[in-house]
């Protein structure tokens, strides 16, 4: 009828503009309008839709890596094509199934699918098919350990394609059989064998095997003893397999890295360390994602590079045993490339020689990692694996008046995070010591790997104060003392060190932002004092219970930030309500990651909290707030990335656009419902690093001053950027009177 009739429209259309992001990159948004196809044809009836919408959600499940929901959806699409005949399409179903199901482990059933799909392939005289299912049989053959049968079902594939002329289906059966000869250790011929798949990708860069081909060429350079070029092949196979969102591929590739760096550890022994660690972090991201996807055989390839490691930890481990307590690290054989800088180092340590299974040393210092790297990135600061632990370097490249007492949140933050973290496992005792003096921090080594390192007399302090420290305990040194009174509570220790104090920190301010770092007592602010008392003189607009703009643009060290934690202070004694947001070069690419920051201070949420840990402390914190507030709670656990399916059920019909708009009416929703309890002042700093949607929101944002007794300080240095000049014209247009623009 004619209803059923627009109905299969509507689904057909739906269908296309799946297709269309998919072709985008957009494999959510595909999902999202594939399934709503699906729904249109199941209400009709229409059975070739459903098949064909079951056969896409297949694809793009795979694509996205949920691996399981794609073996549902080809499994639904293929009882349906069974049952109108569709043999063609079945045959394509069936393929896909055994690939993935190779893929997963399930070699026996991925054996039935492929055989089936290339037995009707065959009766149908489809060659081209037949040839793709030959490389997913050959694969799995390879993956069985079977080369013999590899070879049996690759060669009339080969055939096929050359006397045919599928030069793009000769692409990746030379890619196997490229595998396959670096397997049976004919490096020689498997090399020949890439090169001629090389020059097949040059015809056709956008062939379904290029990963693979870079993956398998960085593997055969590795064997051969090419370990430059075969660390390029394979960091270009991953920088391609992410670029079109493969997650296998990826994980693949850099499986074959983390193998390279392995090897490289075993030969190169005097920076053995350092590529035992960059095997490791390699290691961990491909073993996330094999494990995410359910990837049990390659699972299984990564479990055993991960032994070597341990049995590498183990020796370090013994080392460590013999070494006296308070010894300060090896000097280094190279001086690193960079000038001599004042450098805060937080020294990290873990008492792992108390582990009695090294495995469990590892697996814990692989657990805390991502932690201490959030909060390196959060902070600013380098940040070095070692053996025992882990060194976060404040100072360098980027420097900043306050890197003492970013170092010191930082430790408070990891300690606390230790002591509340669920799932840790067996924890050994953590001492950790801040120092403060001056070093030299650059890269070194060859061009082809250069790693970053730290050297000088603060890492020689640092290194005997952690040994000093007992479990548990953060100790300082006088000059970290010194420029973090105002921002944590310290007790003096019967210890010295050089001759100066040592102090044991007992607290740290997280709630509110941390002071500039002062070499001494706090003084009077110096040569900044007209631009407070003009900062101050804009603050009155509260009293008409109006806002107003603060925009600070100045070189980095030049005491911005002391004219803002001076500012600040001074608010807060007012009585005002003090929020800190902040960019950073490491999120400059994640949408509306200034507010993000924001809303971590607003709620005081610390790095390396539970999703569930984040959500309940949020909505603890919207109980005590007006209803209008606590309804938009979907919306803010998005921007925190806590979001679940429940939550979801309220804008997972939204548009991407109306989704961008509501979460802009989400955040001057919370901002008035702050500002209704106590005037607000939002200190936004590096907005020179500011996100693109940040920069929109912040700018509909400001257009609450004229109402609300918000004060907006942003904070950027000179280099100006199209994004702050942009956001600075659109706010001064808004209220001239109520902004002030100071340098």
């Amino acid at each position: 009828d004619e209803a059923g009739t627009d109905a299969v429209v509507l689904a057909n259309l739906y269908n296309t503009l799946g297709g269309i992001a998919w072709q985008q990159g957009n494999h959510e948004e595909a999902i999202t309008s594939v399934e709503r196809s699906l729904m249109l044809y199941q209400q009709v009836g229409y059975t070739w839709g459903v098949a064909n919408a079951h056969t896409n959600l297949g694809v793009l499940h795979y694509t996205v890596g949920n691996w399981r929901e794609a073996v549902q959806n080809l499994e639904a699409a293929g009882v349906l094509r069974d049952a109108v005949g569709d043999l063609q399409n079945m045959a394509v179903n069936l393929n896909n199934l055994g690939f993935i199901r190779t893929a997963l482990g399930e070699f026996a059933q991925a054996e039935e699918d492929l055989r089936k799909s290339l037995k009707t392939r065959i009766q149908l005289g489809d060659a081209w098919g037949e040839v793709r299912t030959r490389v997913n049989l050959a694969h799995l053959a390879v993956s069985v350990g079977d080369l013999k049968q590899a070879r049996a079902w690759l060669a009339p594939a080969l055939e096929k394609t050359q006397a045919d002329g599928y030069e793009v289906l000769e692409l990746p059966v030379r890619v196997i059989h490229a595998q396959i000869l670096e397997q049976e250790g004919r490096l020689e011929a498997g090399l020949a064998e890439i090169d001629r798949a090389l020059a097949l990708l040059a015809a056709h860069p956008d062939s379904e095997a290029a990963v693979d081909c870079y993956r398998i060429l960085g593997v055969l350079q590795l064997e051969h003893g090419e370990y430059v070029q075969a660390e390029l092949s394979l960091r270009r196979a991953i920088a391609l397999a992410e670029d079109r969102q493969e997650p296998y591929n990826a994980g693949l590739a850099r499986l074959q890295l983390a193998r390279l760096y392995i090897h490289q550890m075993h030969i190169d022994l005097a920076a053995q360390t350092e590529w035992r660690l960059k095997a490791q972090e390699t290691l961990d991201l491909a073993t996330q994602t094999l494990r995410r996807l359910g990837a049990v055989p390659i699972l299984r390839e990564a479990d055993a590079l991960r032994q070597e490691l341990v049995r590498s930890l183990a020796a370090d481990m013994a080392a460590l045993r013999i070494q006296s307590s308070d010894a300060a690290p090896p000097p280094a054989t190279e001086a690193p490339e960079g000038e001599r800088l004042s450098l805060v180092l937080l020294w990290i340590h873990f008492d792992l020689q108390e582990a009695e299974d090294p495995e469990e040393a590892f697996a814990f210092l692989s657990y805390v990692a991502p932690t201490v790297q959030a909060l390196a990135q959060e902070h600013e600061a380098r940040w070095l694996r070692r053996a025992d632990g882990f060194l976060l370097v404040f100072g360098a490249p980027l420097a900043h008046e306050n890197d003492a007492q970013r170092a010191l949140r930082a430790a408070w933050q990891l300690r606390t995070w230790l002591q509340e973290a669920p799932g840790a496992g067996p924890l050994f005792p953590m001492r950790m010591a801040v120092a403060l003096g001056p070093g030299v921090a650059g890269e070194i080594g060859p061009a082809d790997h250069r790693t970053f390192t730290v050297q000088g007399d603060v890492v020689d302090e640092a290194a005997a104060l952690v040994a000093l420290a007992p479990p548990g305990c953060i100790w300082v040194t006088e000059a970290v003392r010194q420029s973090t009174m105002t921002s944590a509570k310290h007790a003096p220790t019967s210890r010295q060190l050089h001759g100066g104090g040592v102090w044991q920190v007992n607290g740290v301010d997280l709630a509110e932002r941390v002071g500039p770092r002062m070499h001494g007592p706090k003084t009077q602010l110096i040569g900044r004092q007209a631009n407070l008392q003009s900062m101050e003189r804009l603050a009155e607009v509260f009293q008409e219970n109006r806002g107003g703009v603060i925009w600070l643009r100045g070189e980095a060290g030049i005491g911005k930030s002391r004219l803002m934690d001076e500012f600040g202070a001074h608010m807060r004694a007012q009585g005002y309500r003090v929020a800190w947001g902040q960019c950073s070069p490491h999120t400059q690419s994640r949408p509306f990651s200034l507010f993000t920051s924001l809303l971590h201070h607003v709620f005081q949420i610390q790095p390396g909290r539970t999703p569930d840990a984040v959500r309940s402390q949020l909505q603890s914190a919207l109980q005590q707030m007006p209803t209008s507030v606590q309804v938009i709670s979907p919306f803010l656990e998005v921007l925190l990335g806590v979001q679940t399916p429940g939550s979801m059920v309220h804008i997972a019909n939204l548009e991407p656009e109306q989704l961008r708009q509501q979460i802009f009416v989400a955040l001057r929703t919370l901002l008035r419902g702050l500002a209704g309890q106590q005037p607000l002042v939002l200190m936004l700093d590096d907005l020179h690093w500011i996100d693109p949607m940040s920069a929109h929101l912040l700018v509909f944002l400001a257009a609450m001053i004229e109402q609300e007794p918000i004060l907006f300080i942003c904070a950027q240095r000179p280099e100006e950027t199209d994004m702050t000049t942009w956001i600075w014209a659109q706010i001064n247009n808004l209220a001239p009177k109520h902004t002030l623009h100071l340098q």
